[in-house]
């Protein structure tokens, strides 16, 4: 995933970046893009501890157990 974001924020592919992951792993790949101009988002699950993580993103989205109960099909 990184190699990607890396290489297409290099050709210029997009502006802003959402990361479905709060891996602290990624914090290198977040300076990089972010000092590239890009904006970068990380998408976490209510619980996860992002603190690592949220000085180095522009923005952290939490999913709450709200939103997946909404993506469940109605089998009824």
């Amino acid at each position: 995933m990184a190699l990607r974001a890396l290489k297409d924020a290099f050709f210029n592919a997009f502006d802003i970046a959402f990361f479905m992951s709060a891996d602290s792993d990624y914090i290198g790949m977040y300076d990089t893009l972010r000092n590239m101009g890009k904006l970068t988002a990380v998408v976490a699950v209510k619980g996860q501890a992002i603190r690592q993580i949220r000085d180095k993103v522009d923005k952290t989205v939490v999913l709450a157990e709200d939103f997946f109960s909404n993506c469940l099909r109605n089998m009824g």
